[in-house]
């Protein structure tokens, strides 16, 4: 008897199975119509929009299928509690502030210069930088701190910062501003010690990210 088998096609963005805000995943029993729905101009278009790509696998049951969607695309989020989480947000007409934290959201007495500015919450003010050098700053001084306290996770919502920038992947003929390619180039090799020590620097969303400032429209 052939066996009958069971095709999810969805949409995924870049190489790692994580959600695009997009319900569009389907299970189908044929081949037929999961290549179908692959090729609906929704799908094509979705697969267009930047790092996103359609995947499609076979399974045996149902259940295997349903079970990879779950995984796949709804992949659980372990957070460590000893943690420490950063964020940066340009809300108000001062700047760019700076918040690095507990997972209790109490903020770490990480090292701030001697000549820094605050708002009246405490947080340090970073004048006329935008808020993607504010989340490296913040990851900087979160990674200085971590190594001081031999903490090994840490956390942020800036996926530009944690995949790119931090790891020293950015493009110099883009780049207008030398302050920022020498934050990149300083934050870089502090992570990599972070790295070889055990560290790990993980993106989470920001409605989990107890650092978070909730500005990020202009991000």
């Amino acid at each position: 008897m052939k066996t009958k088998y069971m095709y999810v096609v969805m949409i995924i963005e870049g190489n790692r199975y994580k959600p695009t805000g997009h319900s569009n995943e389907r299970i189908f029993d044929n081949w037929s119509e999961a290549k179908a729905y692959r090729d609906t101009p929704e799908m094509i278009s979705l697969s267009k929009e930047k790092d996103n790509s359609i995947v499609y696998k076979k399974f045996t049951t149902k259940e295997d299928a349903e079970r990879w969607i779950q995984y796949n695309t709804k992949p659980p989020v372990i957070i460590d509690e000893t943690g420490i989480f950063f964020d940066s947000g340009t809300g108000g007409d001062k700047g760019t502030r700076v918040n690095v934290t507990s997972f209790d959201k109490t903020r770490l007495a990480v090292h701030f210069p001697e000549d820094a500015i605050y708002d009246d919450d405490g947080l340090m003010i970073l004048p006329d930088k935008t808020n993607n050098y504010g989340e490296l700053y913040a990851l900087k001084l979160a990674v200085e701190y971590a190594l001081e306290h031999d903490i090994k996770n840490i956390y942020g919502d800036s996926k530009l910062v944690i995949f790119y920038w931090s790891m020293g992947k950015y493009n110099e003929a883009n780049m207008t501003k030398m302050d920022t390619i020498e934050l990149i180039k300083e934050t870089s090799a502090i992570r990599r010690k972070f790295y070889e020590a055990g560290g790990r620097v993980t993106y989470i969303s920001g409605d989990l990210n107890p650092a978070d400032l909730g500005y990020h429209k202009t991000k």
